[in-house]
């Protein structure tokens, strides 16, 4: 870092610490491709849709998972699974809704709730380990990274 004029380390710049933040914001940030085919990304968008409005109806969760009709297994309980984390999402972390709640409003065990919060819990420490490495070799000028 230069010294200013009496000699003294400068402050870094604002804009170079903007700098190292966009450097990484597309790490942080990323979009990450479902890998699902072309139908089965509309069947994930009817059946997210589906089980919205049998929620906002009042069908308890058993019922929906029994309603849902979705050959492929996995992808039905991707779907199922994916519904929960989002209503935890905006819900309970964005909201400070408590379990208890959501768990009555979706008709839900509260045992399926706290499993879906664990689970998100964890998936957003792997992620942050996993960005702090990349962004630890990119600030060490690693060549594996180039």
């Amino acid at each position: 870092m230069a010294d200013d004029q009496n000699g003294n380390p400068a402050e870094e710049s604002i804009s170079s610490r903007l700098h190292d933040e966009d450097d990484d914001f597309d790490l942080r940030y990323q979009v990450v491709e479902t890998g699902f085919s072309e139908s089965d990304e509309r069947l994930y968008e009817t059946s997210m849709d589906a089980i919205r409005k049998m929620v906002e109806a009042g069908v308890q969760w058993d019922l929906i998972e029994n309603r849902l009709e979705i050959p492929d297994s996995d992808l039905k309980q991707i779907i199922l699974d994916d519904f929960i984390k989002i209503v935890l999402a905006r819900n309970h972390f964005q909201e400070g809704k408590r379990l208890k709640s959501i768990s009555k409003e979706l008709r839900i065990a509260m045992e399926r709730l706290v499993t879906a919060k664990n689970e998100m819990i964890e998936e957003v420490k792997q992620a942050s380990i996993k960005a702090y490495h990349v962004t630890q070799k990119k600030q060490n000028n690693d060549p594996s990274l180039h």
